[in-house]
């Protein structure tokens, strides 16, 4: 086995005019909203040679972040996403095996007015911004970054901050605390990307806030035109205001809220798709000449088919979704440490062959 791409050219001027829809390109880009480190590790040290340092090591920050760039750029991407700051203290569980993590959905560690004045809220530094800067200066030519912070509006709200379970209750018993938490947290997410916006080759904001489950929206449409797509609005008109893009990595069928993302939050891109429930073809046909679809190869289709038939599958996503544009090869979700690293190539390797000429 050996890597598909051959002679990386990263272009993300390219990239940017493709979300855009101000070129067709012969070739759909590849987008991912990240790479799992396991994946990474693998190919960095069977196929390129390197020497995997963790990042948490002393002294090892910068030697991580080679390893990553020289990763995505050897895989063909145009951009590698840096996020991480800053960091809301979590209740997160590990599991057993490995450094996954899920979310807490029963409570949080905010559940009355006491616990929101007692929180460690973070506050942002220039210090933060270090390992942005840092990707920004060693970025091969023609490549560029997407960036944010480690949590969405909603997510950063229902994920750590309250818990999902107790959060639908808490609208009804004590909606001021909830309003409190999303504007305390808002605000922090806010002004820490609007910083990170500035540093030198970041193309805009790709930013994670899952908002649905595999049939519908995690709260009331209404919810989030009230609470969390404003912050979202604001946040792309900063980008907006730079000149830069705004995609948006949201799982979840969240077709409800997808006219208020087009028209009102004024998203550029849209990545997360799920077979079955939120598909990419159907999502480009009904999208696709408003917004970018990013991505969209199902993640269990990704594990379990061998590889002529993921071959095929792939081959039929290019078909339905490269004409006309404004498309870009990828997962629906991410690239998993237990995706068949055989099979992830397979997948690139059917974008590079692609041609609509």
């Amino acid at each position: 086995m050996k890597l598909p791409v051959t002679n990386p050219s990263p272009d993300i001027e390219r990239f940017v005019k493709t979300v855009k829809g101000e070129i067709i390109p012969d070739r759909p880009p590849f987008a991912e909203l990240f790479l799992d480190e396991g994946v990474i590790r693998t190919i960095g040290e069977q196929f390129l040679g390197l020497t995997w340092v963790p990042p948490d090591e002393k002294g090892s920050k910068e030697k991580y972040w080679d390893f990553k760039i020289s990763v995505y750029h050897a895989m063909g991407y145009d951009y590698l996403w840096v996020f991480g700051a800053p960091v809301f203290p979590t209740m997160f569980r590990k599991a057993e095996k490995g450094d996954r993590a899920w979310a807490e959905t029963g409570k949080g560690p905010i559940r009355d007015a006491e616990d929101f004045h007692n929180y460690p809220w973070p506050e942002f530094t220039d210090e933060m911004l270090d390992d942005y800067y840092y990707v920004s200066e060693h970025l091969p030519d023609g490549m560029g970054m997407f960036v944010a912070n480690g949590d969405g509006f909603l997510e950063a709200v229902m994920n750590i901050l309250i818990g999902y379970e107790s959060m639908c209750t808490m609208l009804f018993d004590d909606l001021e605390l909830v309003e409190n938490v999303i504007e305390k947290a808002g605000t922090i997410i806010l002004e820490s990307c609007k910083k990170m916006l500035d540093v030198p080759k970041s193309a805009g904001i790709f930013i994670g806030d899952d908002m649905g489950f595999n049939t519908s929206t995690m709260f009331s449409p209404d919810f989030y035109r009230s609470y969390i797509l404003p912050w979202h609005k604001k946040l792309a008109a900063a980008a907006h205001g730079k000149g830069l893009l705004y995609m948006l990595h949201a799982c979840g069928k969240i077709d409800a809220i997808m006219p208020d993302l087009i028209n009102d939050v004024k998203i550029d891109a849209k990545h997360s798709f799920q077979n079955g429930s939120y598909d990419v073809i159907d999502y480009k046909k009904r999208y696709g000449n408003d917004i970018a679809i990013l991505g969209g190869v199902d993640v269990d289709m990704l594990c379990r088919l061998d590889e002529e038939s993921l071959r095929k599958y792939v081959r039929s996503i290019l078909s339905a979704c490269a004409p006309g544009g404004r498309y870009a090869l990828g997962t629906g979700n991410s690239v998993t440490d237990y995706v068949p690293l055989k099979n992830y190539f397979a997948m690139l390797d059917e974008g590079l062959k692609f041609s609509l000429s």
